[in-house]
């Protein structure tokens, strides 16, 4: 499990690199992962663009440009 500069770090390098951009496609592929359908999951994000992305705690959130937020629980170093 990352360490706090290490997310510090991923969040501002997402953020750099993803705010402003939309997102085009959607894949899935640990869909156990999901706590909704695939299919809703993915009507939900694709379109959509992204903004800053924050840490609290060990979790990541990204801003979508909705009132919407996609939360992402960091696994090991590299992986998300």
């Amino acid at each position: 499990m990352p360490e706090g500069p290490e997310l510090e770090h991923v969040a501002a390098v997402l953020t750099r690199r993803l705010a402003g951009r939309s997102i085009e496609t959607v894949e899935i592929t640990r869909p156990v992962l999901i706590r909704m359908p695939s299919d809703d999951f993915t009507a939900a994000l694709t379109g959509f663009g992204l903004g800053a992305v924050r840490r609290l705690g060990k979790p990541l959130f990204l801003d979508l440009d909705t009132d919407q937020t996609l939360v992402v629980a960091p696994r090991l170093p590299g992986r998300v």
